[in-house]
């Protein structure tokens, strides 16, 4: 199907405000829950921006396209954790405004708006880090951080408490539980800085993650080359119950890593493969850990029951895995490192030490139902994630104020400045709306001053710690300028049929 211009305008246009008039709600604390009931009838409760992103879907596949272009910004978003909503609304403005500019004024063009629009990103985001504050290494700052993000005081009091627990960069798992109390506890842990080989492992499509209970571990020295070198052992663990496996090696053939992914789509097998970027000390680590023994890669030696090691957890991302509760006893292999490091000290001994000395926060979440947990852990997930981005790359005013000053500090706002203004303005007013506060003229406050809007009050951000991280301020303004750039710059298009499920299995060679 074949649209010129001014059609495929306007259905872009209809499809992003189907979106945002969903996701736009959920902003700031006082924000709207949403629900969502999908084709089988499951339903689910939740203040989480990506989530209600994914969930919205229009029969028309003209207006789907709107969707899929304005969701692209917060799907970009999430893998950094938070700022989903932001930038939805963010996006939707800009474009809106750069379209009825269009439409008013002829002598525009999308391609020289295009530039203009690259200018202004660079230059925002320039006046973002030079308003950026380092967030304290303390407890009351992550606080501060999670608090925002969360919007419960137990909640972010259990999140820095972990942070702290965790050195800051540790670990923390978050995961549903029965029953209606939220607990929290820190447990030995070891993070392995190398991720999934293949996207098509993840388990958990919001936190993105293959997560493994309770799997085998199963370490090999050289490359994964063949599945049936592996078929008798895993037919024996799956004998005795064992329902996941973790393979680490240092490569994989391309055909057995098709196999383990076909298997975990069909669900015949649920597997995940990590490659082993270090060395072998790092198996050997990773062995003491789970209890495992390192097996050769020699087709002719076939790897047994006895040299597998078992784990409570294993939650694998994209660039990192975090094993939990390894069956294993890493004192043996810490008092011979640390031996070593005394005599000979290494960075890299150093650092064997503190991975294997690590602890990893566990929250489990309970709720009065499954919906209520589960919309609690999307709160605690972005909370996470946004917290670790502000003890990384530092803190600006929160509450849509630093935005709202970026518009304020423009140049006689007119024209491509005059649509970029508004935009920048649109998420501070959107989330007063949403907490039934007036919206006030940003005029009368100061560079950072905003209102509280838990209480009313007209408020000092950074001093009051209403904060958010810079490094998801930036990504908001990022994000929002690509794609309002890619879609201002649409003439025309053109929409294929879609694959049926059957021909979507057929094109990835499951049968």
């Amino acid at each position: 199907m074949l649209l010129r211009e001014q059609e495929a305008r306007e259905k872009i246009l209809e499809g992003f405000d189907m979106l945002y008039d969903a996701v736009s709600v959920t902003l700031g604390p006082k924000g709207r829950n949403f629900l969502i009931k999908n084709k089988f009838g499951e339903f689910k409760i939740t203040h989480d921006g990506v989530t209600v992103a994914n969930a919205i879907k229009s029969d028309d596949p003209q207006v789907q396209m709107g969707i899929d272009l304005l969701r692209e910004a917060s799907r970009m978003m999430n893998k950094i954790g938070d700022g989903t909503t932001s930038v939805t609304v963010l996006t939707r403005h800009l474009v809106v405004n750069i379209f009825e500019l269009l439409a008013k004024d002829k002598t525009f063009n999308p391609m020289i708006i295009r530039k203009q629009l690259e200018k202004i990103a660079i230059e925002l985001i320039e006046k973002v880090e030079k308003k950026s504050h380092v967030i304290e290494q303390t407890k009351e700052a992550v606080f501060n951080a999670a608090f925002i993000s969360v919007a419960d005081k137990e909640l972010a009091e259990a999140i820095s408490e972990l942070m702290v627990g965790t050195g800051y960069e540790g670990a923390i798992s978050v995961e549903t539980t029965k029953g209606q109390d939220t607990t929290f506890k820190l447990e030995d842990g070891y993070l392995i800085p190398s991720g999934y080989a293949s996207p098509a492992f993840i388990t958990d499509d919001k936190s993105k993650e293959a997560v493994l209970e309770n799997p085998a571990v199963i370490l090999i020295d050289g490359k994964m080359d063949s599945l049936t070198t592996y078929a008798a052992l895993i037919d024996e663990l799956l004998s005795q119950k064992v329902k996941s496996f973790f393979f680490m090696a240092d490569n994989i053939n391309d055909e057995v890593l098709t196999l383990l992914v076909q298997n975990k789509i069909k669900g015949t097998l649920k597997a995940v493969f990590v490659q082993n970027t270090g060395t072998r000390e790092r198996l050997e680590d990773i062995a003491a850990v789970t209890g495992a023994k390192i097996v050769t890669d020699k087709a002719d030696i076939e790897p047994q029951v006895s040299d597998v090691g078992m784990a409570d957890k294993i939650n694998v991302r994209q660039g990192e895995t975090f094993i939990i509760g390894g069956e294993g006893n890493t004192t043996n292999q810490l008092n011979a490192l640390r031996s070593q490091n005394k005599q000979h000290p290494t960075d890299l001994l150093e650092e064997r030490i503190a991975l294997l000395s690590s602890k990893v926060g566990i929250i489990k979440v309970g709720g009065n139902s499954d919906t209520e947990a589960s919309e609690k852990k999307d709160r605690i997930d972005d909370a996470v994630a946004a917290t670790r981005e502000a003890i990384k790359g530092g803190i600006v005013a929160g509450g849509g104020v630093t935005l709202r000053d970026l518009a304020a500090d423009m140049e006689t706002p007119d024209g491509v400045t005059s649509a970029v203004y508004s935009a920048l303005n649109a998420p501070y007013d959107k989330l007063l709306k949403n907490s039934g506060i007036t919206v006030l003229d940003s005029s009368i406050f100061k560079r950072g001053f905003g209102v509280n809007v838990s209480t009313g009050a007209v408020s000092d951000m950074l001093k009051d710690g209403i904060v958010d991280p810079t490094n998801i301020t930036i990504n908001v303004i990022r994000n929002a300028f690509a794609t309002a750039i890619n879609t201002i710059t649409v003439g025309g298009a053109f929409i294929d049929t879609p694959l049926s499920e059957a021909e979507k299995l057929a094109y990835l060679g499951v049968k």
